[in-house]
């Protein structure tokens, strides 16, 4: 039977070629299905592939928490002494910045009652006051026993014109002059300095500030403090 067949469908090949591709055919059909099929099978073995090698990766968070030490824990005795000394180290710095601060008040208290504030300390009150004069280019400052500075108006940082250093007036008028000393160092020159002439006057204002030489600044303040006649040493006995 199933040579009969065989050879009438043999026979009928040549006369119904369309049928025998009818039988036969579907089984290249299903090949090709199979291989539209086999690309989706090659994205899924690579998407294993990115897996297994995704799993085979250590991820940062891990790797941190691994490296990461456990604390130490210590019984509630050896706690409680470490927290003892915690607060004692704390208590103890912040008593140290307190004395710091102290010592440093001290010493200016020492300097102010080591300095000479006039013949009836009429200039004390200007101990720390600052007054400013501005010309067409800088901004100076004074600032009574201590510095003076000239900054630029355009910006920029203070340029030490001189240290607070002694009363520099003639003999008779010690106290009209002032000398600020160990400024800031010229190019190719000399410290800068600066000499503060007293002069009476209704308020206390700087009034003019000059550089009559290279690294040399002159300034005018004015003060009642001048207007006291006792400013003014004795040079003789008063006539009868």
């Amino acid at each position: 039977m199933i040579n009969f067949l065989y050879c009438l469908c043999e026979n009928c090949a040549s006369y119904y070629p369309h049928l025998v591709t009818g039988v036969f055919k579907p089984a290249d059909h299903n090949e090709e299905e199979e291989e539209i099929h086999e690309p989706v099978e090659e994205g899924t073995e690579q998407e294993k592939e990115d897996d297994e090698g995704t799993e085979g990766e250590d991820v940062p968070g891990e790797e941190q928490g691994k490296t990461e030490e456990p604390q130490v824990q210590y019984d509630e005795e050896t706690q409680a002494l470490i927290d003892e000394a915690r607060v004692a180290r704390e208590s103890f710095q912040g008593a140290e910045g307190f004395v710091n601060e102290l010592q440093t008040e001290i010493r200016k208290l020492e300097e102010k009652l080591d300095r000479e504030y006039g013949v009836e300390q009429e200039f004390a009150s200007l101990d720390g006051e600052c007054f400013e004069y501005t010309d067409l280019e800088y901004v100076y400052s004074l600032c009574m026993f201590g510095k003076t500075t000239q900054r630029s108006k355009s910006g920029g940082s203070d340029i030490n014109l001189g240290h607070w250093n002694d009363w520099s007036g003639p003999e008779g008028n010690k106290y009209s002059k002032m000398k600020y000393d160990r400024g800031l160092t010229c190019w190719n020159g000399p410290a800068r300095f600066t000499i503060v002439n007293l002069v009476c006057g209704k308020e206390n204002k700087l009034i003019t500030v000059t550089e009559p030489n290279r690294c040399e600044y002159a300034m005018e303040f004015s003060t009642p403090a001048m207007c006291n006649p006792s400013t003014q040493l004795p040079n003789s006995h008063d006539e009868l």
